[in-house]
């Protein structure tokens, strides 16, 4: 490099002797306004040419003194002989920040520089980080813009022409940084960093470094970066309010590269994946919040069976709040086959806020969607749930569905179930085509012990009808049974009736469930009959 018009026995880059450090500074200072400026004001206006041109007479009155200049630049700020400029001010810092993002490692102002030429290099500031990773971007721009008072990265543009034939003959082209190597500098610094200004100026970074690989579908080396990012979003280490607003950053970065075909491929790998991995990659999952249960419900969609994604059903079930809010938006979806997965997943969570939302599905058209519907609320448990099984059992036509019901309310075992079930009893007469919901009937009542059906029950187990005697007796053992599950002294004395004399099934289960009553109330039962009297 040459110095031009530095003072003799000076170096390339070194200011005058005896020049004070704040001459660095302050041009640094006249840099950040001005890029502050040209981000603001657009070209044209007159305040950006007022500014800029007031910053390049600062800097030229500087530069008098100082001659060439030469600055290293990194994350953290601007090196001079390994000496530290400006550290901690606000102006430089950002300055140096989006020199580093736009792999800018060092640049030089020549004593005769431009204002055109100091226009264009802030100018350069202002593309798109993603547009250096070629290497070959600066080289570009310098030599479209014609800037020869500005070297960067050690490099002499004013040898360049405008046309790519200007090279010298056989001089080798720059060596693109590899981005590989950026990405394992940026997650380094990340890891240790606990400022967040700095830490979410890395995250931008590595967000820039991460969108093209994403977009070309290199998910292993995107992987890599996300997991990062994840970890530092989950970290319990990083104390504070500090550490909260990390935490916070990282997880805002994640959500929005964890989207999309790259998503999904996590998912995919995570579902193939098991033990250390699959655990590994539900942390790196975990930061990424609702679009994951959106995306599980797409997954989940391809097949018909629910238990075939059980480990995708068992991710989007960690989320559980999260979760929630989404499924429940999933149960207005038109298809069916979503709405019974949405239904099934909130059935798991077992939330009862849910049960209003599920319970709308309870009047739709498809019946293996109000199955899932009836199945969930019975999951879920509650007074609430309850009542919206049991009112169901009046609008409901498919005799399949009703009885589902029935034996979904016996499975809650909830009191708030009996008065639909008893009513059902008594109102449903007997016949070959009722024999099945009955006898679902009964048996829920046993299940839920409530007193108030002992009655109901006594009836069927007295009722003989005058025809079809036997096809009416099962549904009298199933009485006995279920007053055997409720007790009291009413249970015992109808059973009692029907445990001596005949030897036949009805007798035989009354003998038994009675002498099972008996014991369980500490009597003997060596002459039921004494008992009873």
């Amino acid at each position: 490099m040459s110095t031009g018009d530095n003072r003799a026995g000076e170096g390339p880059g070194r200011p005058a002797a005896g020049i004070d450090i704040k001459h660095l500074e302050s041009v640094l200072i006249e840099m950040g306004k001005s890029l502050r400026a040209i981000s603001i004001y657009p070209a044209g206006h007159p305040q950006r040419a007022n500014l800029l041109g007031q910053a390049y007479g600062g800097i030229q009155v500087a530069l008098q003194f100082l001659g060439d200049l030469t600055l290293q630049v990194s994350r953290q700020g601007f090196l001079y002989n390994d000496q530290k400029i400006a550290e901690g001010q606000a102006l430089p810092r950002e300055l140096a920040q989006e020199m580093h993002l736009r792999q800018i490692k060092s640049f030089s102002l020549r004593k005769e520089l431009s204002l055109d030429d100091f226009t264009a290099f802030l100018e350069l500031l202002l593309e798109g980080p993603e547009n250096f990773r070629s290497g070959r971007f600066i080289e570009q721009w310098i030599r479209e813009k014609q800037i020869k008072s500005v070297w960067i990265n050690e490099m002499d543009f004013s040898r360049l022409s405008t046309s790519d034939q200007a090279f010298e003959e056989g001089a080798a082209e720059p060596e693109a940084p590899r981005p590989e190597d950026h990405i394992a500098e940026a997650l380094a610094l990340l890891a240790g960093e606990d400022d967040p200004e700095r830490f979410g100026q890395l995250l931008r970074e590595l967000e820039v470094l991460a969108r093209p690989l994403i977009e070309g579908k290199s998910f292993e080396a995107a992987l890599e970066i996300m997991d990062a990012i994840a970890a530092a979003a989950a970290d319990p280490e990083r104390k504070g309010a500090a550490g909260e607003q990390i935490r916070a950053l990282a997880q805002r970065s994640a959500r929005a590269l964890g989207r999309g075909e790259f998503l999904r491929w996590m998912l995919e790998r995570y579902a193939e994946r098991e033990g250390r991995e699959r655990q590994e990659l539900q942390r790196t999952i975990a930061p990424l919040g609702p679009s994951v249960i959106d995306e599980i419900m797409m997954l989940l969609a391809r097949t018909e069976s629910i238990s075939a994604g059980r480990p995708l059903i068992d991710l989007a079930l960690s989320f559980e709040g999260e979760a929630r809010s989404v499924l429940e938006r999933h149960l207005k979806d038109e298809d069916a086959g979503k709405l019974r997965k949405a239904a099934y997943l909130l059935g798991e969570l077992r939330d009862r806020r849910s049960v209003e939302a599920v319970r709308k599905l309870l009047d739709h058209k498809d019946d293996k969607v109000r199955r899932e519907a009836i199945r969930a609320l019975v999951r879920i448990r509650g007074m609430e749930a309850s009542r919206a099984l049991a009112a169901a059992l009046s609008n409901e036509g498919n005799p399949e569905v009703r009885i589902i019901i029935v034996s979904a309310l016996g499975e809650s075992r909830d009191l708030a179930g009996a008065p639909a079930l008893m009513n059902l009893l008594s109102s449903v007469p007997p016949r070959e085509d009722t024999m099945a919901l009955l006898t679902a009937v009964i048996e829920s009542l046993g299940r839920i012990g409530s007193k108030e059906a002992l009655p109901h029950l006594i009836k069927v187990l007295n009722k003989w009808p005058l025809f079809n005697r036997g096809k009416y007796l099962p549904l009298r053992i199933k009485a006995a049974e279920a007053l055997g599950r409720l007790g009291g002294e009413s249970a015992m004395q109808a059973l009692a009736r029907y445990s001596r004399g005949k030897d036949d099934p009805l007798h035989r289960t009354c003998a038994a469930v009675l002498t099972a009553l008996l014991k369980n109330d500490g009597r003997p039962v060596e002459n039921i009959e004494e008992h009873l009297k």
